[in-house]
C-alpha cells in the first residue's frame, strides 16, 4: 500500500497548490509586504507628527507616541503573520491571504503617496539640469 504524501500539518498532497517557481514568487511577495508595512509605519509616524493624520488601529494608537516601539511592534506583528502564512504556503487559503495582504498594503502605500506633495520634488529635479 502506497503511503499518502502529506505536509507537516497533515494536509494531503492532493490539496497542495503551486510550483516551486510560484513559491519563490510568493516568498518575494511576502518580503514586499514587510517592506510595504515598514513604509506604512514611517509614513504614518510622519503624518501624525505633522498633525495631519491619526492612527486608525486603536491598539497601535496606544504606542504611536513612541515611534521606535511603534515600528518594532508593527513590523513584528506583520512579520509574524507572514511567517505563519509561509508555513502554510501550499494551501490555497494561505496563497489567497498572501495576495490579499499584498493588495491591501499596496493600496495603503498608494494612499500615502497620494497625500505626498510631489510637485516641489519634481520641480527641484527638473531644475537640476
Amino acid at each position: 500500500m502506497a503511503r499518502r504524501e502529506e505536509d507537516k500539518l497533515g494536509v494531503p498532497a492532493a490539496s497542495w497548490v503551486g510550483t516551486e517557481q510560484q513559491f519563490r514568487l510568493l516568498w518575494w511577495i511576502l518580503t514586499v509586504i514587510i517592506i510595504l508595512n515598514l513604509l506604512d509605519a514611517i509614513f504614518t509616524i510622519n503624518w501624525i507628527e505633522r498633525g495631519e493624520a491619526n492612527e486608525a488601529n486603536p491598539l497601535m494608537n496606544l504606542i504611536i507616541s513612541q515611534p521606535v516601539l511603534f515600528v518594532c511592534v508593527k513590523t513584528s506583528l506583520v512579520g509574524l503573520g507572514c511567517y505563519l502564512l509561509w508555513g502554510r504556503h501550499r494551501r490555497p487559503m494561505a496563497v489567497v491571504s498572501i495576495i490579499l495582504a499584498f493588495i491591501v498594503y499596496y493600496a495603503i502605500l498608494l494612499h500615502h503617496l497620494r497625500a505626498v506633495k510631489l510637485e516641489p520634488i519634481i520641480a527641484m529635479l527638473a531644475n537640476m539640469n
